[in-house]
């Protein structure tokens, strides 16, 4: 198997050991991992944040997988941190974990959502943004970048996948499909799609 794919692999089922497994007591829970901090960053005149999660202990030596969680509508970074439960295993797994904001808690995904699709928002250009300012201080992996989100989240991750394709290795969007009339994306991208259990 390749490593892209293999790389694929391992960011879904992280992924789905959050979203899935929360119950779970043999595996870690999200209280029991350590917390993001947030991250102020201007984007094209505009003050924007993210949080960040990275895993104590991680060697910085090495270059690090990251994954982009993105809230869905009405929801914040911060919710998408505690309802996903991504850190421990994440940080069990050595990946640095992104939560992203949306502008007015929202994303514009394309014909999807509020005032950021009605002011035309660059959403695409804010996340690669957001791993632009991670890699100022860590040693990110561009090949091992991947992307979850839900809802409204879900969509902005297939709309970058759309639009910026050397963004991700692979995407998992949770119960949110794809806003846009099209898709050109001028290479594929791996994605699993979750729609409901």
């Amino acid at each position: 198997m390749p490593s892209r794919h293999r790389g694929a692999l391992l960011a879904a089922l992280l992924l789905l050991t959050a979203c899935l497994d929360r119950g779970n007591t043999i595996l870690p829970t999200a209280e029991a991992a350590e917390a993001s901090v947030e991250k102020p960053l201007s984007f094209k005149g505009s003050a924007r944040s993210y949080r960040l999660f990275v895993p104590a202990g991680i060697d910085r030596s090495q270059p690090l997988p990251l994954i982009l969680a993105l809230h869905g509508g009405w929801g914040t970074a911060k919710n998408q941190e505690e309802i996903t439960g991504l850190n421990a295993p994440a940080g069990a797994a050595g990946f640095v974990v992104a939560y992203p904001e949306g502008v007015l808690r929202a994303w514009n995904a394309g014909s999807c959502c509020a005032q950021p699709m009605k002011q035309n928002i660059d959403d695409v250009g804010f996340l690669k943004a957001v791993v632009d300012d991670i890699a100022k201080t860590l040693p990110i992996d561009r090949k091992r970048i991947y992307g979850t989100g839900l809802s409204n989240g879900a969509m902005m991750v297939h709309r970058a996948a759309c639009e910026a394709p050397d963004l991700f290795a692979a995407i998992v969007p949770v119960a949110g499909g794809l806003m846009l009339p099209s898709c050109n994306a001028s290479t594929r991208v791996s994605a699993l799609l979750i729609q409901g259990r």
